[in-house]
């Protein structure tokens, strides 16, 4: 226990930030049955993304956990997709908080329909930014289109009478 308060003390001096959040936020992890090394990991990249974006350690873990579970495939940084959240809010007008909020309501079949993280983040960020409705409405309407989408995929037609086609043709002209 006394290794990991002088490694928490020394973490968070080096992030900025106080020993407590930094221990707060490395026991979310913890609880989840991450190994020492992916805490300190999570932790490390949660701490940056809060700081970075002001928001508060809990509500990064949170965010981010959601897009770690269904996305982090190994092949990025945890840190990668704190930056991705980060430069598009930076370049739209849409906040990290907004993004990672939108992509919690609809990342698991996001991920299912063969979404990639990047293509779902920054739908997420144009739309949120050019609508300026809320991320959890723009979250909610991706996650019904894409389970609308995903069901015609897999049975072809709706019950009524909808094809697959007819989404595709719906999404050009609104160019995506």
């Amino acid at each position: 226990m006394d290794r990991f308060a002088q490694k928490a003390n020394d973490a968070a001096k080096a992030l900025n930030t106080t020993t407590t959040k930094y221990t707060d936020a490395s026991l979310i992890y913890y609880q989840q049955g991450l190994s020492d090394e992916e805490v300190e990991a999570r932790t490390n990249v949660t701490i940056k993304l809060a700081n970075v974006a002001g928001e508060a350690a809990e509500t990064a873990s949170e965010q981010l956990t959601a897009i770690w579970n269904n996305f982090y495939d190994g092949s990025k940084s945890l840190e990668y997709y704190a930056d991705v959240m980060t430069a598009l809010g930076a370049s739209t007008a849409s906040s990290t908080e907004e993004i990672s909020t939108g992509i919690q309501k609809f990342a698991a079949i996001g991920n299912t329909v063969g979404l990639s993280y990047e293509y779902a983040a920054a739908a997420l960020a144009t739309v949120t930014a050019t609508t300026r409705e809320s991320a959890d409405v723009v979250g909610t309407a991706f996650r019904t289109l894409f389970a609308r989408i995903q069901g015609l995929l897999q049975d072809g037609e709706a019950d009524d009478g909808t094809t697959l086609n007819k989404y595709s043709k719906a999404l050009a002209e609104v160019g995506i």
